[in-house]
């Protein structure tokens, strides 16, 4: 089998909405066709982790810039012509935007996955089996905290100040618990924590994470890496993501604004909720987040209204024979949107 040839350096989030389900559900069609990916190195552990059969990483040695890492691209021109000359032609999510055209294809991904367009065109795709390593203890001892620090959209990040009160809290809690601090080179807040864990690589961090009671973490992508590892998640800081929709496992999720950090009754009552949820089976909302989530489905249904219903109506006056035309074309794209955001 041919190798065929794709690159990745865009952002962590991206790797994990993007990248990991949407190879996951091409394999489960095309399981004989093999890739060879460049990106980040911990990517390409993450990746040949997943698909050990199908994926081939490797990685380029340069001068990267956390500014430069923007969305699911490294925004350097010379960068970019340097994967050129070694066959990196395309990024890999593009692959994903041909492969959602075909019929069996979009219909696949409608049924089995959460996805939507942003305004870049990206396709968000549902992991179907949370992310793993090593062996799971039948009760965890770890907390896991992302003190994310990075310049690019650093209104994100969470004080040094704040970080330690909500230690305090966590540690008052979970007595006799390890704390492990995740992040990458120095893009995360360095903080003083007697006999902390700084995990070494990304499988590490999946195996800490499979075996936290709860991760800490600003809005982020490794957020969402850490529902995707099934890990009950305390969101605080800036921006609400749909975090309840890109929840495929069902972790108990509590998302809180960085003015209430300080109140510590919303951190422990959280963590009390986390205790008392058998299996990580239910999301337990605040009523601020019951809105904020019934309000952008409200706006997927207006959307849906004007994208589908107002043109359908403009054929119909037009003639039998224009709707009936129109009808059969648009009828299983319609059923199938609305049934996959379901």
């Amino acid at each position: 089998m041919i190798i065929q040839k794709y690159h990745y350096f865009g952002e962590f989030g991206g790797l994990i909405f993007v990248v990991l389900g949407g190879l996951e559900n091409f394999f489960n069609l095309y399981p004989s066709v093999k890739l060879e990916i460049c990106t980040y190195r911990n990517y390409g552990i993450l990746l040949e982790h997943l698909f050990p059969k199908n994926v081939r990483a490797t990685t380029i040695k340069w001068n990267f810039k956390d500014n430069l890492r923007i969305g699911y691209e490294y925004a350097d021109r010379d960068f970019i012509n340097n994967l050129h000359k070694k066959g990196y032609l395309k990024n890999v999510i593009v692959l994903f935007k041909q492969f959602s055209n075909d019929k069996m294809a979009v219909k696949c991904f409608n049924n089995l996955c959460f996805n939507v367009f942003d305004k870049d065109d990206a396709i968000y795709f549902r992991l179907k089996k949370p992310i793993t390593y090593g062996k799971k203890s039948s009760r965890p001892k770890y907390i896991s905290i992302f003190p994310r620090f990075r310049k690019l959209d650093s209104k994100r990040n969470i004080s040094k100040k704040d970080w330690e009160y909500i230690l305090k809290i966590l540690k008052s809690y979970y007595k006799n618990y390890k704390i492990v601090v995740h992040g990458s080179n120095n893009e995360f807040l360095k903080l003083n924590i007697d006999d902390a864990i700084y995990p070494k690589n990304i499988l590490e961090q999946i195996y800490y994470l499979n075996n936290s009671r709860v991760c800490v973490s600003p809005n982020s992508g490794f957020a969402h890496f850490a529902v995707y590892c099934k890990c009950p998640l305390l969101v605080i800081g800036m921006g609400y993501w749909e975090y309840e929709d890109i929840n495929p496992f069902k972790v108990p999720i509590k998302i809180t604004d960085v003015k209430h950090v300080r109140n510590s009754n919303v951190l422990r009552n959280f963590l009390d909720k986390v205790e008392n949820t058998k299996d990580n089976s239910e999301i337990r909302k605040s009523f601020y987040d019951f809105l904020w989530i019934h309000y952008r489905q409200s706006k997927r249904i207006v959307g849906t209204f004007l994208k589908y219903y107002i043109p359908k109506a403009y054929y119909l006056l037009r003639g039998p024979d224009s709707f009936d035309s129109y009808s059969a074309k648009l009828k299983k794209q319609i059923f199938d949107g609305i049934q996959g955001r379901e």
